[in-house]
């Protein structure tokens, strides 16, 4: 399990008797695996899951947010900026590239 989780699943033993009022699994795995770093993409991927927005985070939000934050931050203090998609990255790496001096082959004669 990972530290996120584990971290955010401690802090809803913590505030209720049945953590799974607050945070249910499927919260749990979402926000530790996408963790937010404002308090409208955690509000966003609560409202994805079956959890009840508004009691969520009036019980922990501040809190969840906080563990959740630090997850999503670098050790340098930088937010994690996915580069996953880059066109013109793809384009350098899997266009057509043929040998030097070399002619596409033509389809029609």
């Amino acid at each position: 399990m990972c530290l996120c989780r584990a971290h955010l699943r401690q802090l809803a033993q913590e505030r209720s008797s049945d953590p799974e009022d607050i945070l249910d699994s499927e919260s749990l795995q979402t926000l530790s695996l996408m963790p937010p770093s404002d308090a409208v993409s955690f509000k966003e991927i609560l409202t994805m899951s079956s959890s009840d927005v508004h009691a969520t985070w009036l019980v922990c939000g501040q809190a969840c947010l906080d563990i959740t934050t630090r997850y999503a931050m670098r050790a340098n203090g930088t937010p994690v900026v996915s580069n996953f998609f880059a066109p013109a990255d793809l384009h350098a790496r899997f266009d057509y590239q043929g040998a030097a001096g070399s002619k596409p082959l033509s389809r029609g004669r």
